[in-house]
């Protein structure tokens, strides 16, 4: 597929240039390493396996080893992958990403990054506020009712609320309404929501993020590698 349709996996107008890369990259490194041409030629399949997963798998594909290693068995004829994948990770040129539950091909280095990003959440408290982080990755413009608006002909603008609890605010200035975002782990928030709703008489709309622990942890594995940048 490379010599087939080189002009365009080479240039960087493909959006999978750089895996794209990492394929050819990893085919030229494993010349060098093998020195039976069948060894050779398995290893060469399992990094176009790893490459083509990462360009064509969804995200949320879960490709756990044991995926990888019964593909190679049933679908590529190899019989003991398990060892081509061994030197493969020890020779730097494959890594299994456990967050992302996934091979990748790696450009190989002495420092794992897995370890100094660990070792950074060591240092980053954990995520305590989800909300006061969120409000610094995010930035929402006020939004118009487009209804009222082309019902009326007057605009009304909505502002983003991100909070714990719900809000009971009127509207001021230039705000007509607010649509509320709320993010919290108390188990009686859903029953607060629907009291505050029930009992809200300004243009406000509520929204409940049912998985805010798992932005939590997130958030946290993000501050986590930012701490390993530095």
């Amino acid at each position: 597929m490379i010599n087939g349709f080189y002009s365009y996996l080479t240039t960087k107008y493909n959006p999978h240039y750089t895996q794209w890369s990492a394929i050819r990259r990893g085919l030229e490194r494993i010349e060098g390493i093998f020195n039976e041409l069948s060894s050779q030629k398995q290893a060469e399949d399992l990094v176009k396996l790893i490459g083509l997963l990462n360009v064509f798998a969804t995200a949320s594909a879960k490709l756990e080893p044991r995926f990888y290693y019964n593909y190679a068995k049933l679908a590529l004829g190899i019989k003991n992958p398990e060892s081509i994948f061994q030197q493969l990770e020890k020779k730097k040129i494959i890594r299994y990403v456990n967050h992302s539950f996934r091979y990748i091909l790696f450009e190989g280095t002495d420092l794992d990054i897995e370890i100094a990003i660990d070792d950074a959440g060591r240092l980053v408290e954990k995520v305590s506020n989800v909300v006061n982080h969120l409000n610094q990755y995010f930035e929402f413009p006020f939004i118009s009712a487009k209804a009222t608006y082309y019902e009326k002909g007057t605009p009304r603008f909505f502002q983003f609320k991100l909070t714990e609890e719900p809000i009971k605010i009127a509207p001021e200035g230039e705000v007509d309404g607010f649509i509320n975002l709320i993010f919290s782990e108390d188990t009686k928030i859903a029953r607060k929501i629907e009291e505050a709703s029930l009992e809200c008489k300004e243009a406000i709309l509520y929204g409940y993020y049912k998985n805010t622990a798992e932005i939590r942890n997130e958030l946290f594995e993000i501050q986590k590698v930012k701490k390993s940048n530095r």
